[in-house]
């Protein structure tokens, strides 16, 4: 059986209503038959009243409210709540974590078709940055596997990836320059699932 996923990201809310509910599938539902302007202002709402980043457009356009109703009730609509994953980071010397990092995003690569290294000061604004710029990629996590308070140090354990994994999906190359404080994070996108 085939199943349709559509998969919104509530970072400030867990649970709702059935009258919020409602509200929502109706906003989505109005992404039927919109130019791209109305889409984007309907978008706009979901995501300053309702805090939801839709990674998929795609899937949601041939939906009404009824039908969307129905997939919901049927299991068919996932939604699902993102959190970034924080917790099984590393700290310490760039030359020694990257040979440890290397495991896991060999298995990241052999799971998802598109996996991307980065860095941020704030991981969850930069994912949704991510999906907002680049929703063919299908982002589905973010994972934080190193935490420095030294910008350098995480430009390091980005390029060495950059130029030692070409399986990865980034196309820009050089340092990045974060404004603001640390702790600095160096992540994994992964988007589009094998499984």
């Amino acid at each position: 059986m085939y199943i349709t996923f559509i998969i919104i990201y509530m970072p400030h809310y867990s649970v709702f209503s059935r009258n919020e509910i409602n509200k929502i599938m109706r906003l989505l539902a109005e992404m039927n038959d919109k130019t791209l302007l109305e889409r984007r202002c309907i978008r706009t709402v979901l995501q300053k009243t309702y805090g939801f980043y839709i990674s998929d457009f795609c899937k949601i356009s041939p939906y009404t409210c009824e039908t969307l109703r129905k997939d919901i009730s049927k299991g068919l609509i996932q939604i699902i709540p993102f959190i970034p994953e924080l917790d099984a980071y590393y700290t310490g010397n760039p030359n020694v974590i990257c040979s440890r990092l290397n495991i896991s995003v060999g298995q990241y690569c052999r799971r998802y078709n598109n996996v991307k290294v980065g860095i941020t000061n704030n991981p969850r604004r930069r994912f949704y940055e991510h999906i907002d710029r680049n929703p063919e990629m299908h982002w589905e996590r973010m994972v934080v596997k190193y935490k420095t308070s030294s910008v350098n140090n995480a430009n390091t354990v980005e390029d060495w990836f950059i130029n030692n994994r070409p399986d990865l999906v980034n196309k820009w190359t050089g340092r990045s320059v974060m404004s603001g404080n640390g702790p600095f994070y160096v992540y994994f996108l992964l988007g589009d699932s094998r499984d």
